[in-house]
C-alpha cells in the first residue's frame, strides 16, 4: 500500500489537484508537493509551486508516530 500521494506538483491544472486530493482523502492517504525542480534541466523554477505548511505538519507527525 501506499501511505501518500502528490496532490500538488507544478504540471497540475487545478482540477488534477482536486481530483488527486479526493483519491487520497478517500484513501486515507498522506498528501503531498512540491515544484519538481531538478536544476536547470527543465522549465520549472525553484519554489514554484507553493505547498501549505500543514501539508508538512502532516507528513512530520506521520514520520513521527
Amino acid at each position: 500500500g501506499l501511505d501518500g500521494l502528490e496532490t500538488l506538483h507544478s504540471d497540475h491544472a487545478p482540477n488534477d489537484v482536486q481530483r488527486f486530493e479526493a483519491i487520497a482523502a478517500r484513501n486515507k492517504m498522506l498528501s503531498s508537493g512540491g515544484s519538481d525542480f531538478h536544476g536547470l534541466r527543465k522549465d520549472v523554477c525553484l519554489n514554484g509551486q507553493r505547498v501549505p505548511i500543514d501539508v508538512y505538519h502532516r507528513l512530520r507527525d506521520a514520520c513521527t508516530t
